[in-house]
């Protein structure tokens, strides 16, 4: 089976003058980005990006995705801050996630594009889509999962 690792213009693990633990990193490295399916073009974007950003302590930007590579990378799951989010796979530390964006907070050439028009079309869109029936169901908006354990268990125990 081939990789696109055979593409990969990181160092390879066992160029002259690499330490043992150089080496180590580029190969879970390489695995970790293998785990995205990249392609050579998307995998260069990548590597480019974290050598030039992440990898920069200097970089506070990053500091967030630079302890998620870390994590990744020393194959160590991320320490949840909530107890609901144990056990979930892509947890990236200190991630502010919020359920509604103040306008104020978006880019200035964003926040012009949400106009009066825009929020009216979509909610007639959105509320002829909940009327209609027929062509494989009814429109069902977004419920979020409750935390585990809260609702009646599956007949098959899984």
């Amino acid at each position: 089976m081939s990789t696109s690792s055979d593409s990969d213009p990181a160092p390879a693990a066992s160029s002259p003058g690499m330490d043992a633990t150089e080496s180590l990193v580029l190969s879970r490295m390489r695995e970790f980005l293998d785990s995205f399916h990249l392609g050579a073009l998307q995998r260069a974007a990548v590597q480019r990006f974290v050598q030039r950003r992440v990898a920069d302590p200097a970089n506070t930007k990053c500091d967030r995705v630079r302890k998620w590579l870390m994590a990744c990378i020393n194959r160590r799951p991320p320490m949840p801050s909530e107890t609901a989010q144990v056990g979930c796979p892509e947890i990236i530390p200190l991630l502010k996630a919020q359920a509604v964006w103040d306008l104020s907070e978006l880019p200035g050439d964003l926040e012009s594009l949400i106009t009066p028009d825009v929020v009216i079309s979509l909610r007639e869109e959105l509320l002829r889509l909940r009327r209609r029936t027929g062509e494989g169901g009814r429109f069902q908006p977004y419920r979020s999962p409750s935390a585990v354990g809260s609702g009646p268990a599956a007949s098959d125990a899984v």
